[in-house]
């Protein structure tokens, strides 16, 4: 049969006078946070908290199967799951109860099975009786089967004994649905009843309910007539349901850098009561598409409370890292779960941190096996080496100091350090370079004050930018602050301090994630969200930073008016991009639709300007090949271009001007050589052995610069013409 237990979603009525939101025409949906389906499964033991059990979840309930059947709707508003629990108590036909005998399990990812030997024939062999749930994206469907007929005549009844924290009206047996409540709102909904037979004969089927107990009642003249097996299935009216009518309070995302790889993890965290949240993970594509569900952690002992992740792509593994809070202890204690990166991943391993540790953050590395924990304990933070080849946890170590807020940069390369920044309302926020050997080398303070809020990092091999949110009581704004810091053995060398975004007074700002493109080593993308106390509007953005921490392109990536959920921005980089492609950023946020699925993780692709690009133009007197490093983008550190064909060992030299011009210099001697730039400024650059020269030009990025260079190589050669000079083509770049 198939009896479905529907929660009745509490935020159903007031979706409906919510404003719509839909994501603009440039947006990609990711995996659906508010619409997955658990599948029934299981977790190892928790040290702390014991066993996990057998659990299922939807966007609006979760079920266990561990010790009966419990299923549980979702209440943000409630301190306690509205829960409704059975438990098959008896069979009876014709007056007379039959023994359930032995009850055996067995379940598979989509169905959970009971076996009872009630009836079996005389050899002892054959199932009378089989409880059947199957989880669906709405609810849980429950089914009884009798697999022969029982051998008396009469009523059947099946009689289940319910635990639940609800109630409901009592009754006399009836047609009809069973609604639960809790105070007048209907919380979980027991649907109609209907037999159906092998040969598709149906009856309807009476249920009644005495406070305690649910009988189905099937009539006697369809139990002697059915063509066995009798399926018994209450049905469920059909019920609005609004995706996930909990927040979505924590979302992590991270791509991967394999050769030529273009997944991406993304995990969130779920509030399923003011005292229980959970969390779950899908894997899908960089473009936010696609992606099946690798973990979840919905279990009612525990609560999930903040989620992590990066990547060591060497061993080809994703680190989600989450928080787990055991309520009968009050204790916290980090977990990772540690991922297979492929195109159908699996749940992986999980490993078990230590008991007292909280909000953990996890750092991995582009090139080499290991990964990094930063997790808050009673003393400061521990650090916690993860090997991502062996699937286990290293050695630790403590950083003891006041600090309230931790974050650590996301990936390191080859034999590099991680950045771990501390902060607190009392000291303000410093930096430690943490090796894989837990080396922690360099010490020293930034520019965040004491009192900053939600502190970011994210760099490599030294170059890191930190930010945070303060207030300025000069101006009275709220700010997003940005800092260049530079990390050396022993040292810190803090950059200037910039203001990345400045709000007045009545405007809430929250720090978002940072990101850090180790492609051009000069750029960060940074996601902060913004909320207004006078009106319900809300807005996600997403900047591009620059070497010094300037801003050199900024991009709203969602605007709401809707009181309902959160946003919740993040990014990551795109690192896995093939030779001539450019790099991107890979950024989103969480909102509600009541057009939708309620609760919906989005993404957007945030990329780097298409035309920021280096053109030959005009002629040349020479042979020499031009070129440039990677695409023009404004904040480039290392933007270079180079010319090869020079005379080896020489020196090469380079106008620069922000116009072209076509002026021939045949006149002083440099026949057949063509003056292509206005030179504002002349550099040099020695070419090597091969005749390659190569010039660094910095794109500033505070202030921004966006415009048009012109340039042209010029060397010496003196059996080229009278003159003893060249020239070369020119090279028109456009800094984007």
């Amino acid at each position: 049969m198939n009896t479905r237990f529907l929660p009745i979603v509490a935020l159903a009525g007031l979706a409906a006078g919510a404003v719509s939101q839909s994501p603009s025409p440039a947006e990609q949906r990711s995996p659906q946070s508010g619409r997955h389906l658990a599948p029934i499964h299981t977790q190892p033991d928790d040290p702390v908290g014991g066993a996990y059990g057998l659990w299922s979840a939807g966007p609006t309930w979760k079920a266990s199967f561990h010790d009966g059947f419990r299923f549980y709707a979702y209440a943000a508003d409630l301190a306690e799951h509205p829960r409704l629990g059975w438990t098959t108590e008896s069979l009876v036909v014709g007056g007379k109860q039959l023994a359930l005998g032995e009850a055996r399990t067995r379940w598979t990812p989509e169905r959970h099975v009971t076996e009872f030997g009630a009836g079996a024939d005389a050899s002892g062999s054959g199932v009378a009786l089989r409880e059947v749930y199957d989880v669906r994206i709405d609810g849980v469907e429950q089914s009884f089967v009798l697999d022969r007929h029982p051998g008396i005549d009469g009523e059947l009844v099946v009689t289940g004994r319910l635990d639940t924290n609800l109630q409901a009206e009592r009754r006399e047996p009836r047609v009809g649905e069973i609604a639960f409540r809790l105070g007048s709102q209907e919380r979980i909904r027991y649907g109609e009843a209907l037999a159906f037979d092998a040969a598709g004969k149906r009856s309807p089927v009476a249920s009644s309910f005495d406070g305690e107990r649910i009988r189905l009642h099937v009539p006697a003249a369809f139990v002697a007539a059915a063509v066995y097996p009798l399926t018994i299935d209450p049905l469920t009216a059909a019920v609005g349901v609004v995706g996930s009518n909990s927040a979505v309070t924590d979302v992590t995302w991270c791509g991967s850098t394999g050769a030529f790889s273009n997944f991406a993890i993304n995990a969130w965290v779920v509030q399923t009561t003011t005292t229980d949240q959970d969390m779950w993970a899908s894997a899908c594509r960089e473009d936010g598409t696609g992606g099946p569900l690798i973990f979840q952690d919905v279990t009612t002992s525990w609560s999930t409370r903040s989620v992590d992740s990066a990547e060591v792509a060497s061993a080809g593994r994703w680190l989600v890292a989450f928080e787990r809070f055991f309520p009968t202890t009050s204790t916290t204690a980090a977990r990772v779960q540690v991922v297979t990166i492929n195109a159908s991943p699996t749940p992986g391993t999980l490993l078990f941190g230590t008991a007292g540790t909280r909000a953990p953050k996890v750092g991995g590395r582009r090139r080499g096996d290991e990964g990094l924990m930063v997790s808050g304990n009673a003393g400061g933070v521990e650090l916690q080496v993860i090997d991502a080849v062996a699937v286990a946890l290293g050695s630790t170590r403590n950083i003891v100091r006041a600090t309230d807020q931790w974050a650590l940069s996301r990936s390191a390369s080859g034999t590099s350090a991680w950045c771990v920044l501390l902060s607190d309302d009392t000291n303000g926020s410093t930096a430690y370079h943490v090796h894989p050997s837990l080396l922690v080398d360099a010490i020293g303070p930034i520019g965040a004050p004491a009192g900053a809020g939600s502190p970011r990092v994210d760099g490599d091999n030294g170059r890191f930018l930190a930010t945070w949110t303060d207030f300025d009581s000069l101006t009275v704004r709220r700010r997003v602050r940005a800092q260049r810091v530079d990390i050396s053995t022993g040292s810190v060398s803090p950059g200037t301090v910039r203001t990345v975004s400045s709000v007045g007074l009545l405007t809430t700002v929250a720090n978002g994630e940072l990101a850090y493109d180790y492609s051009t080593q000069s750029h960060w993308a940074l996601t902060w969200q913004t909320s207004t106390s006078s009106t319900p509007l809300r807005t996600a953005r997403v900047a591009r930073l620059g070497y010094q921490g300037g801003v050199v392109e900024s991009q709203e990536l969602f605007s709401t008016g809707s009181s309902v959920g959160v946003l919740d921005p993040f990014v990551c980089f795109d690192g896995s991009f093939p030779s001539g492609q450019r790099p991107t950023f890979s950024a989103g946020y969480v909102a509600f639709s009541s057009a939708g699925s309620g609760h919906v993780l989005y993404h957007r692709t945030f990329q780097y300007a298409q035309d920021a690009q280096a053109s030959v133009y005009g002629s040349s007197c020479s042979n020499a090949v031009l070129g440039d490093g990677h695409p023009p983008f404004a904040g480039s550190q290392f933007y270079n271009v180079s010319a090869q064909g020079l005379p080896a060992n020489s020196v090469g030299y380079v106008s620069i001007g922000i116009g072209p011009t076509n002026l021939p210099l045949d006149v002083i001697g440099m026949t057949g050589c063509v003056m292509l730039t206005d030179p504002l400024l002349t550099l040099s650059a020695p070419t090597n052995g091969a005749g390659l020269a190569i010039l660094y030009i910095p794109l500033n990025d505070a202030p921004a610069f966006i415009g048009d260079l012109y340039l042209q190589w010029l060397w010496i050669d003196p059996s080229a013409n009278a003159l003893g000079l060249v020239n070369s083509a020119g090279m028109h770049v456009q800094v984007r």
